[in-house]
């Protein structure tokens, strides 16, 4: 087994970055839970995690370039806290779409959607715990794809429901539009789980 070199400056960006994930998500879902009108400030709040992990992310570009010996390929540290920026974007990116819109009653896909995306984010925080002390991440990435897959399915199911039930024009643009949203922020979280895993094998 490669033992990685003793630097933990870049897991401290990924744990600011991953318990941003986390507390977005929390925030969503807590969000959606209680109704529209707690949403506005629900995006706020979304919007202001957001920024400050971009501004991580900046910060993590900056050190990465003066350090000669990093603890995984730098390549790796780059792509994978990249994808947990794009991550948060998107996740900001639906909060503000759930909140202009001001859906009531909130449908309950959305909720299921909220939660799932949360759990994915739990996952992915712990994952890159256990890169951190090298540990294997397939399991937690395994759960991440599997959640994946089911909100892709879940989605699928309810836009055809939509287009086939709902009579109101404007409610289906805005819902289709939600949930092309959640399509995507999961997609990422598949796309990062794919990675995290890589990078765990790669350096096993």
């Amino acid at each position: 087994m490669r033992l990685l070199p003793k630097d933990d400056t870049f897991w401290h960006f990924f744990t600011k970055q991953t318990a941003s994930l986390t507390l977005a998500s929390d925030l969503l879902l807590q969000g959606v839970k209680r109704g529209a009108p707690q949403l506005v400030s629900v995006a706020v709040r979304v919007k202001t995690i957001e920024r400050e992990s971009a501004q991580t992310l900046q910060e993590l570009q900056v050190r990465l370039h003066k350090t000669f010996i990093t603890p995984i390929d730098p390549e790796d540290i780059s792509l994978l806290s990249e994808h947990l920026d794009h991550l948060l974007d998107d996740l900001e990116a639906v909060a503000y779409r759930i909140s202009a819109y001001q859906l009531e009653p909130m449908p309950s896909l959305i909720v299921d959607l909220a939660d799932r995306i949360h759990s994915s984010a739990e996952l992915i925080e712990k994952a890159f715990g256990m890169l951190s002390i090298n540990e294997s991440t397939e399991d937690l990435c395994k759960e991440i794809l599997s959640l994946e897959e089911q909100t892709d399915q879940a989605i699928r199911e309810e836009v055809t429901r939509l287009f086939t039930e709902e009579k109101d024009p404007i409610q289906i643009l805005k819902q289709k539009e939600i949930y092309d949203i959640f399509e995507r922020l999961s997609d990422a979280t598949q796309e990062l789980g794919n990675a995290l895993q890589n990078v765990s094998i790669k350096n096993s």
